[in-house]
């Protein structure tokens, strides 16, 4: 056996040196780890807060001492305003629960804006569900939950022009198990480090009963006194915000608002995501409680937003405004929001009783003005909307899509007209994709209504367009008052393609001719032959040739009947449908 060579002792001297070093310096490492930590434990027991503010008074005092830690108001109990102040005071996360004597609903009145939530040593948590009585909602579709807190504003409109429900700046806070009206803005959610807080099982502009503070009268003449009286208003930088959840209770139930029931404003106000509520409506879904405004109104640079989602639970129903249901607007920093998976105009089950009582006045979705890049699907259901289901307008919109929608019909696939049209495009807007997979049906005005004058490279593709009044696809050109250069320029790119002429069409295929290397798409029609008629379900598509000539290869079609087909040409500029052929 071969014998491990023998550790000189120079080596071995070494080695103990370096031991002896070693164990030295563990023991003074486990030392000073242990001073610290005596000295990091008698810091945190110094400075540890309670574990929990009780409100117990309804009074509007402040805090009478604000050294003591304790909150006791001037008026002898724990008020809310006094609560904020000493959550503000305390270093680490506080909670503010309820306890206050008596039946409920308990009614806080302000007399001004509470304290702001601006801790930024640790997030608060306002959980009015913790007042004896209160039961968070568990309705999979609508909300009954029972509020035992409401906080309200005076009566007169100038009386609460300038109050406001609950303001945060700072990072982290919860809010749930509250109603807010009779206020400016209920919940504003202001500046940079207003980031990471939840809105949740919470009423905003209708009390604790459910019912908005004011008769249809008087939201008139408020709204026209104060604009400014927004539910939940996000502003300044207020980013990664969540108003709502997928669980029922999460559900805010957002109506009865003098203005818009969510607003959103400034270019750093972004990645907020809106899931999971009812705006516009009664809690139990059975009728209009309208926003006196939009349902949501995002502007002014407003980026990144969520209204919705594909997950479950994560959809809005966003019904009985006043205005338009979502609207994006206004400056060319509105970018990259998101409209997917809403219910907009129906009631909570997709579907209506009364439609006076469930649509939106304006349409179901508006882009306004310059917004860009904006994304309107998949998964909305877009009915019964008093304007028509979407709207795209303005200078400089550019880049927007429409994708994945149904559009006039409800839950169970039955007409639910839009009393306009489908999709409307108007006054300057380009670079629009509506496709594919739209279904757009049963409207009271045309599909797709392209009013033209300068509207541009407008994509309309793969989608089932049908039973529409008037036609599927309605290009009307206006005349173009100005004849500077800039607005010639824009005419001239405004040059669409017309329809593709069919000469043939057979079970597996379809021929004709177009403009050479156009796209054609061919279509089963709702009409017989030689009708204008729309294209129903979308069988095939092809590219014609440098002589203008295609042949696309379809699926099987039923003999007897008829197919219609669109042409788009290279820039992206989509024809109205073509005269119908017979199989």
């Amino acid at each position: 056996m071969t014998r491990r060579p023998r550790a000189s002792f120079r080596g071995r001297r070494f080695s103990s040196r370096r031991n002896t070093i070693s164990i030295a310096c563990i023991a003074l490492w486990f030392v000073a780890v242990l001073l610290a930590s005596a000295v990091g434990r008698v810091d945190v027991a110094a400075q540890e807060p309670p574990t929990s503010i009780v409100v117990t008074s309804t009074a509007d005092d402040e805090d009478a001492t604000s050294q003591d830690n304790a909150c006791v108001a001037e008026s002898g109990g724990c008020t809310l305003r006094a609560a904020i102040q000493e959550a503000n005071r305390q270093p680490g996360p506080n909670t503010i629960a309820f306890n206050i004597p008596g039946d409920g609903p308990h009614t806080i009145a302000l007399t001004t804006t509470l304290p702001w939530l601006s801790d930024a040593t640790g997030p608060t948590l306002i959980d009015g569900y913790s007042q004896p009585g209160a039961i968070p909602n568990s309705d999979p579709a609508n909300s009954i939950a029972k509020i035992m807190v409401q906080i309200v504003g005076p009566r007169t409109i100038d009386d609460r022009r300038s109050i406001d429900g609950l303001v945060v700046a700072s990072a982290g806070n919860e809010i749930r198990g509250l109603a807010f009206t009779r206020l400016k803005r209920s919940i504003w959610m202001r500046g940079s480090e207003a980031r990471g807080t939840i809105i949740t099982g919470t009423f905003v502009g209708i009390g604790a009963d459910g019912q908005p503070w004011y008769d249809d009268i008087d939201a008139v003449e408020h709204r026209g006194g104060d604009p400014g009286a927004f539910g939940i208003w996000l502003s300044g930088g207020a980013s990664d915000n969540r108003i709502g959840g997928t669980t029922p209770s999460e559900r805010n139930v957002i109506s009865g608002n003098a203005n818009d029931g969510i607003g959103m404003r400034g270019a750093a106000t972004s990645g907020n995501v809106i899931i999971g509520n009812i705006i516009g409506l009664s809690p139990d879904g059975s009728r209009r409680v309208r926003n006196w405004g939009d349902g949501i109104d995002l502007n002014y640079g407003t980026q990144n937003t969520r209204i919705g989602g594909t997950e479950p639970g994560e959809r809005n129903v966003i019904s009985g405004n006043h205005g338009e249901g979502i609207e994006i607007s206004h400056g060319t920093m509105t970018i990259r929001n998101v409209v997917v998976g809403n219910v907009i105009g129906t009631g909570t089950d997709g579907r209506v009783a009364d439609s006076r009582d469930f649509r939106n006045s304006g349409f179901g979705v508006s882009l306004e003005g310059d917004v860009r890049d904006n994304t309107v699907g998949p998964g909305n259901l877009i009915a019964n909307n008093d304007k028509g289901g979407i709207e795209i307008y303005g200078q400089n919109n550019l880049g927007n899509q429409v994708f994945g929608n149904v559009i006039g019909l409800d839950a169970d696939g039955a007409p639910l007209p839009n009393r306009g049209p489908g999709v409307r495009i108007r006054y300057h807007a380009a670079s629009v994709t509506v496709g594919p997979d739209n279904r757009i049906a049963h409207n009271e005005g045309p599909g797709i209504l392209i009013i033209d004058g300068d509207v541009r490279l407008t994509t309309i593709t793969r989608k089932e367009i049908y039973a529409n009044a008037g036609s599927g696809i309605v290009v009307n050109e206006e005349p173009i008052a100005s004849t500077s250069d800039s607005r010639t320029t824009s005419r001239a790119l405004d040059t669409r393609p017309g329809p593709p002429s069919i000469a043939t069409a057979s079970r597996t295929s379809v021929g004709g001719t177009t403009c050479p290397g156009c796209t054609v798409e061919v279509f089963l029609a709702d009409a017989g032959a030689e009708q204008p008629g729309q294209g129903k379900a979308f069988v095939g598509a092809g590219v014609a040739s440098s002589s203008g000539t295609f042949l696309v290869a379809i699926d099987r079609a039923p003999i007897g009947s008829h197919v219609t087909a669109t042409t788009t040409s290279p820039v992206g500029a989509t024809s109205i449908f073509a005269t119908t052929v017979a199989v």
